[in-house]
């Protein structure tokens, strides 16, 4: 099981995954390390480990990731200045706007919905087409090749290079993009619930910290994401586009809420089994401060989301706006 990983760290940098300057703590070295560096960690250059194993070679020659990794361990101003941006806008807009009873008019910019709808959708399908593959076959990598653990554990410079590589960097940037959907929500005056904005803030942090430290699992959640997101934008455009396409979308509205509760169950095992590969001091690429904060972040999901699961399909009530 563990073969194929050992001794690529035996051949290389047998203490890389010990190392504390590339934020693989243990239990130990977590709690005496400084709570700035745990939450905004910056890599150095030595932490660029693979770039001289041949087999990675071809990839970085089509993109390096370590480039934008190393860009956005080191500029955290970025994802924060866009969450406070995020909170204000949300409470100028809806300021703007007035009460749903009263103020201005909606603006319902049907056309503008869809199309931005169209295009995160269109996009995720991408993304889907040149992770979903590698994440399940690839001959170095892959789950049906390798098993669980060497996609959980195996150093993200497996994943962060070429094709593969630059859909992932997609994937964490487009977190920034997606905030937009709270903007349509609300010049149409429609009710954002907590879940909505709370995901956005937290989805973003998360993903620029787990790419900053080059967890070992970040092909799942890309992966995961990518899938329930080309399905669920296409559903979003699907309502907007008539009241003949709305009835018909509506139909798959459960599966889109199930799949999602399935995304956060497998985020959960997923990081719950890096969380204790380290405990056990199992080698394993990743971060013991990525693995809390998206074992915590999960879970939360997971509540939330069968709660709207249970209140749209199971007790269906009127969902209260924030």
């Amino acid at each position: 099981m563990f073969g194929k990983y050992r001794d690529l760290i035996l051949n290389n940098q047998s203490d890389i995954y010990h190392s504390t300057t590339c934020h693989y703590h243990n239990w130990p070295t977590l709690i005496h390390t400084p709570i700035n560096e745990l939450l905004f960690p910056s890599l150095p250059r030595e932490c660029d480990f693979g770039y001289d194993i041949p087999q990675f070679k071809k990839h970085i020659d089509i993109f390096d990731g370590w480039r934008m990794i190393h860009f956005t361990s080191s500029n955290w101003c970025i994802p924060i200045t866009f969450c406070l941006c995020y909170l204000l806008m949300i409470a100028g807009t809806k300021k703007y706007m007035g009460p749903k009873d009263g103020g201005r008019a909606p603006i319902r910019a049907n056309k503008y919905i869809i199309a931005w709808n169209l295009f995160l959708s269109f996009f995720s399908f991408i993304g889907v087409y040149f992770t979903l593959p590698y994440h399940l076959f690839d001959e170095e990598n892959g789950l049906f090749v390798h098993g669980f653990y060497s996609t959980v554990c195996n150093t993200g410079a497996y994943y962060g290079n070429g094709n593969v590589g630059f859909f992932v960097w997609l994937f964490i940037y487009s977190k920034m993009v997606e905030l937009v959907d709270t903007f349509f929500l609300l010049i149409r005056k429609n009710p954002v619930i907590f879940l909505h904005w709370y995901h956005h803030l937290t989805v973003l942090l998360y993903c620029w910290h787990a790419y900053s430290v080059r967890i070992g699992s970040g092909i799942w959640f890309a992966t995961m994401n990518y899938f329930v997101h080309s399905l669920m934008y296409l559903y979003f455009a699907m309502t907007q586009y008539s009241p003949a396409a709305k009835k018909f979308a509506k139909k798959f509205s459960k599966f889109i809420t199930t799949i999602q509760i399935l995304q956060m169950v497998i985020g959960l095992i997923v990081t719950l089994a890096a969380m204790l590969y380290v405990t056990f001091d199992v080698p394993c690429y990743t971060s013991l401060v990525n693995s809390i904060l998206g074992l915590m972040m999960y879970a939360s999901y997971f509540v939330l989301f069968v709660q709207l699961y249970v209140s749209h399909y199971v007790s269906p009530k009127r969902v209260k706006k924030v």
